[in-house]
């Protein structure tokens, strides 16, 4: 097996990935399920081979979570414990991204701030797409994190890390009274219009055309 840098970090990943699309089965592959004991067998034969790059996604694995947490040590030694931490992250987002429906749905929006709040913490420690290992002295997104929760604590509001992780941006859920505030703080610590306000209808998108 050949194998190169993983992107600037000195992990090296084979060239030939593992996909597990079909792994998880349910409703996704319904014609794909396999038993637990087909994947260890799949897992170990490209173990075998020098394969340890896994092409996985919260949607390949529906309802797996009993069986990851069951065999932690397991995978642990096979992959490591990110790969454990990240895919036990996206399982749960799945259900946070439903109580965040659920709660709009029923105007609750305590509710749905604090689901919001959870599935950033989840991130931030689980997923760990805040920052690369490879630079570690630039923490741009952890530092807006934590500007933001002293800026909005109190119920003043609540942040998460949103969309690129290593090169992206937060997203701060702030109240009115609080805007201001907050857009100087982040403007301050990253520059003028660092911090983008955007104000979302009640009416949510409509057809205009």
């Amino acid at each position: 097996m050949k194998y190169q840098d993983l992107g600037k970090t000195d992990i090296k990943v084979s060239r030939i990935s593992f996909g597990a699309w079909g792994l998880g089965g349910g409703k996704v592959w319904s014609d794909m399920s396999l038993d637990v004991k087909e994947i260890s067998d799949l897992l170990d034969y490209a173990s075998d081979l020098g394969i340890n790059y896994i092409d996985t996604a919260p949607v390949y694995g529906i309802g797996t979570s009993e069986m990851i947490l069951g065999r932690v040590s397991e995978i642990r030694e096979k992959c490591g414990d990110r790969a454990v931490l990240r895919a036990l992250h996206f399982i749960s987002e799945n259900e946070r991204v439903r109580k965040e429906v659920a709660a709009l749905k029923n105007e609750n929006i305590d509710e749905f701030l604090a689901t919001v709040k959870a599935s950033g913490d989840s991130s931030f420690k689980f997923l760990q797409n805040v920052y690369t290992n490879a630079d570690v002295m630039h923490q741009n997104v952890s530092l807006a994190l934590l500007v933001s929760e002293e800026e909005l604590a109190g119920g003043r509001g609540v942040c998460r890390v949103h969309g690129g992780g290593f090169a992206g941006t937060i997203q701060a859920f702030v109240k009115k009274e609080a805007v201001k505030d907050y857009v100087k703080a982040m403007d301050s610590l990253f520059g003028e219009g660092s911090c983008k306000v955007l104000m979302i209808r009640k009416y949510g998108g409509m057809k205009v055309i």
